[in-house]
């Protein structure tokens, strides 16, 4: 009888000691213990986002992290460093452009911690007009370049979902006032490819998500009519006339589930030029 091969296992990411720690924050409903700087904590912790344990990372490492950041205790510096830690290449960008590999949960939870970095900003800002640029150039290169678009992807890794936090992420940023339409632009094309794919159909809500995002850029009113008009066409010609099969009826779902979200949720959010514009673009992408 052979002997099996052992199969050799990756070791964990986050050893005994930190993981308790982490469980005993939890099991403190969260409460930041007194002898803790709470912005060093999440600055070392970063890197724990990218743990494959998925209820050790969403519900303990996200968990913690997210409530901290909220919570007022961090002052600006503090916030500002974790903020510009979650967008350089350790993260965000951490081996960006690999595909169904376990480094998408560092990617995906980075993006998906910029929303209350965002949000804080928004509310006690600690970045300048540049850096928030920045910040948008940065989400723009990640929706450019994740490949790995999985949402949920199993029972112990629990969800990847990028693109959707990403999205989440997107609808918070575009609210900063000091956002240009420069790289508003960018985001904007950067948007338009993430949402008609080639590879795969969502079927995990990145597009109404997406949407939303969208939504809360056009009813601040510094797109122009031009412009609205110009990035859907982004969306239609690429989605309809380029490619082969199946890769070019993949985007052709992909754009018109994402117009449908956006004309959808447009319905009571925008003026009637802008929702006509939708429409149009819709109407551009005939039933199959």
């Amino acid at each position: 009888m052979m002997c099996q091969p052992k199969v050799q296992k990756e070791p964990p990411l986050v050893d005994a000691a930190i993981r308790q720690t982490f469980l005993d924050i939890a099991t403190n409903e969260y409460a930041i213990p007194p002898d803790m700087d709470p912005a060093a904590f999440v600055l070392i912790s970063l890197s724990l986002l990218g743990e494959c344990d998925g209820e050790f990372r969403e519900r303990h490492v996200y968990g913690t992290l997210h409530r901290w950041v909220v919570s007022g205790t961090i002052d600006e510096h503090g916030l500002r460093a974790i903020h510009l830690s979650l967008v350089g290449e350790n993260a965000l960008f951490s081996r960006i452009g690999e595909d169904g590999t376990d480094s998408v949960f560092l990617r995906a939870f980075s993006v998906l911690m910029l929303v209350p970095t965002i949000h804080m900003h928004r509310n006690r800002p600690f970045l300048s007009s540049e850096e928030v640029a920045q910040t948008c150039l940065a989400l723009a290169r990640y929706l450019r370049e994740e490949k790995d678009l999985r949402g949920y992807v199993s029972r112990d890794k629990w969800w990847a979902h990028g693109i959707a936090h990403a999205a989440d992420a997107v609808g918070q940023l575009v609210q900063c006032p000091e956002l240009g339409i420069e790289p508003i632009t960018e985001l904007l094309g950067a948007i338009a490819g993430a949402m008609t794919p080639d590879s795969v159909v969502f079927s995990h809500e990145e597009d109404a998500r997406m949407a939303t995002a969208v939504i809360k850029l056009l009813k601040r009113g510094v797109v122009s009519l031009e412009r609205i008009e110009n990035w859907l066409k982004q969306i239609v010609p690429e989605a309809r006339f380029m490619g082969s099969l199946p890769d070019v009826h993949i985007r052709y779902v992909n754009a018109r589930n994402f117009l449908r979200c956006l004309l959808f949720q447009a319905s009571g959010e925008l003026d009637n030029e802008q929702t006509s514009l939708i429409e149009a673009a819709h109407a551009a992408l005939p039933d199959r």
